[in-house]
């Protein structure tokens, strides 16, 4: 239920990397900001939007990705502002050639 996924996501108490096809008709690229809003106890969130990946980003976009979580995880800092902050647009990546 959404109650049970508002309570999850407020457990979460560490920086967060959302990472998001954007053409991704399974969970369409505004559920990344929905859940972004959710994550209201997270220090920071950032989200990552990669224009024409779908819901398999993993496999369409690997090299990419990877590329986003090293960096992601070398400095955690927030890459957009927290949730509680004004909303920005999701910083874009590069599409997969």
């Amino acid at each position: 239920s959404s109650a049970s996924i508002v309570a999850a996501t407020a457990g979460v108490r560490v920086p967060t990397l959302i990472l998001w096809g954007a053409a991704n008709p399974q969970a369409p690229v505004e559920q990344a900001d929905e859940l972004r809003a959710m994550l209201v106890n997270a220090p920071s969130v950032s989200v990552i939007t990669y224009p024409g990946v779908g819901h398999m980003a993993v496999e369409e976009a690997g090299g990419l990705i990877a590329g986003d979580v090293r960096a992601f995880l070398d400095d955690p800092a927030p890459a957009t502002p927290s949730p509680a902050a004004p909303p920005s647009p999701p910083v874009e990546g590069q599409a997969p050639e």
